[in-house]
């Protein structure tokens, strides 16, 4: 999730909102400047600026969510894990 230009703070807003790494402290930590923003659903269309950037930090939010969940998968389908 992590690539290098996040990583090196190359990116502007909305992108640069892209969290480090995996760990859920980190993800935590990393998105609150984002949600300070705003906050929305994306659910509806935003309507405001703010509520746009809500969706971004939604969307960033939701991501690492989902990428942590198949890393998770993975680990447990693993022989390693199994033995």
């Amino acid at each position: 999730m992590a690539g290098a230009l996040p990583a090196k703070k190359m990116t502007m807003k909305p992108f640069a909102d892209c969290p480090s790494n995996l760990v859920a402290g980190t993800v935590r930590a990393e998105l609150k400047a984002a949600r300070e923003r705003g906050k929305h659903s994306l659910v509806n269309a935003p309507a405001t600026p703010a509520e746009a950037w809500g969706c971004c930090a939604e969307y960033s939010s939701g991501t690492a969510g989902w990428e942590q969940w198949n890393i998770d998968e993975r680990i447990k389908g693993s022989r390693e894990f199994k033995d």
